[in-house]
């Protein structure tokens, strides 16, 4: 049996274990990458089936991953669900309308922190 793989990239060593906690199974592997260029590169070389991504990063930021993400030909098909502190942190919104809008393609789900267990769950079954 295939492992289904869910890459998760965020630099909260305790939302990593979080989502691991939560997604992990028999039937699916995590992986972790800590900013948005170490995911880009485990992206491209391990070709999840898909992406966790969160906004607030050292490195390379969640948008800026987002967009080399849907530049590139081998992860620009890769569903994409990006998580965000922005409004609870700073009071702004963005939703995965006006991510389509930017950067031409729409992220999978967009999901505000703190993260609904169940609501994460019901949209990595959508996608696997």
């Amino acid at each position: 049996m295939n492992k289904k793989r869910i890459l998760v990239v965020d630099d909260d060593q305790d939302m990593q274990v979080y989502i691991e906690t939560i997604l992990g199974s028999d039937e699916v592997e995590i992986i972790s990458a800590y900013n948005g260029e170490e995911g880009v590169n485990k992206a491209r070389s391990l070709h999840p089936d898909i992406i966790i991504l969160d906004v607030q990063m050292p490195v390379k930021d969640g948008f800026a991953t987002y967009k080399e993400l849907v530049a590139d030909e081998q992860t620009s098909k890769i569903p994409v669900i990006m998580l965000t502190a922005i409004e609870a942190m700073r009071g702004m919104h963005f939703s995965k309308e006006e991510m389509g809008k930017f950067y031409g393609k729409e992220p999978a789900h967009y999901l505000d922190k703190p993260i609904d267990a169940d609501k994460l769950k019901e949209m990595i079954r959508e996608y696997l």
